[in-house]
């Protein structure tokens, strides 16, 4: 056997000894299949604990509203300017010259009532209150219950 026949047999042993350190084709699919069997299992579990969780910042936002707004009743309510109309601008104020919007129902913003000193907070269909009263899903804290809202 000459030096080049055993050279040659070398570099096919290489050769062969590379080609063998991939992955076939099928355990790609296989792995690419099982992948995609877990993101849609979970992919609903997260999209439900995401919209859990804005619909709970909207509580908290409604509960900061409606504080804000029973604050300015008791501030302004013996003033001779006193105007119900002005709670807006307030509340643009105190949060930055912002209108707050929900996270919930995207780019929707709160609407403020008082009532005899006593705020009110709506989203479209749902109602808050700083009691914790809202219509749409139970939140899980200490301040807020479901509660229908008569339309």
């Amino acid at each position: 056997m000459d030096y080049y026949s055993f050279e040659r047999t070398k570099m096919m042993l290489e050769y062969k000894k590379n080609k063998n350190r991939g992955f076939t084709l099928i355990e790609l699919v296989a792995v690419i299949t099982l992948l995609m069997l877990l993101a849609s299992l979970a992919l609903p579990k997260y999209t439900e604990i995401v919209d859990k969780q804005r619909l709970k910042t909207d509580a908290s936002t409604a509960v900061q509203l409606a504080s804000i707004a029973e604050t300015w009743y008791l501030e302004n309510k013996t003033s001779s300017t006193f105007d119900v109309s002005k709670l807006t601008d307030h509340i643009k104020k105190v949060y930055g010259g912002i209108e707050p919007k929900s996270q919930y129902l995207k780019d929707k913003t709160f609407s403020v009532s008082l009532n005899d000193g006593k705020a009110t907070v709506k989203l479209e269909s749902i109602e808050f209150v700083k009691d914790g009263i809202f219509n749409e899903a139970s939140i899980e804290t200490t301040d807020l219950t479901p509660t229908p809202v008569e339309e």
